[in-house]
């Protein structure tokens, strides 16, 4: 009886370790392991300053974003991570076709820093979530499902806002799958309901070799 006992124990621990493996972590378990990876970037321009998202993509302190977040080049630039420590930050490389750009974060006392590694290219129907500050409210998550893929970019049902824009967008693994840009538009004025644009995993690998 004990043996047969220990024997249905260990199947239902390794049919729960293969949901994990298969399924991924629970929103708030990913939420948990992966915020400390993303930051509010503010950008101080001569009139105006602006407030966008991004993520940790390396362990020196380089944070990736969208490059229209930059429309013109910054008179000064914070970056603002999960915990609240503020740090100067300096745009090191930007694509504006891509429309990706690269932040370094200036001083960043650490050896190293945790980030996001970049996962398999999305399929329609999988689970997808948004990390970001939309409206400048930082250490927001958003849980939606990829609707479809066009070209270099994937469609989504994880909300967003301005504010979100180059904010990372993750699979049930944490693995970074898109950088979020914009909300499709029905015209100038009126967007779509929950029908939301990231730039995909292979132009995000594509702009990080060059």
């Amino acid at each position: 009886m004990i043996k047969d006992g220990l024997i249905v124990l260990g199947a239902c621990l390794f049919s729960i370790l293969l949901m994990r493996i298969c399924f991924g972590a629970s929103p708030e378990k990913l939420y948990n392991r992966n915020n400390s990876k993303v930051v509010l970037i503010h950008a101080v321009f001569a009139k105006h300053g602006g407030v966008c998202s991004g993520g940790f993509i390396d362990d020196d302190g380089d944070v990736l974003t969208c490059a229209h977040c930059f429309e013109t080049t910054p008179k000064k630039l914070f970056v603002k991570l999960s915990t609240g420590k503020v740090y100067l930050g300096i745009v090191t490389k930007l694509d504006k076709k891509r429309d990706l750009a690269i932040v370094h974060v200036v001083d960043l006392y650490v050896n190293s820093v945790p980030y996001f590694d970049i996962g398999p290219e999305v399929k329609i129907g999988q689970q997808v979530f948004a990390f970001g500050s939309p409206l400048a409210i930082q250490n927001t998550l958003s849980v939606g499902w990829v609707e479809n893929t066009v070209g270099r970019y994937v469609l989504h049902s994880a909300f967003i806002n301005p504010g979100n824009s180059g904010g990372p967008l993750v699979d049930s693994h944490g693995r970074l799958v898109g950088i979020n840009e914009a909300t499709v538009m029905i015209n100038f004025l009126i967007p779509a309901q929950g029908l939301f644009i990231a730039i995909d995993g292979s132009e995000i690998r594509s702009f990080l070799a060059d």
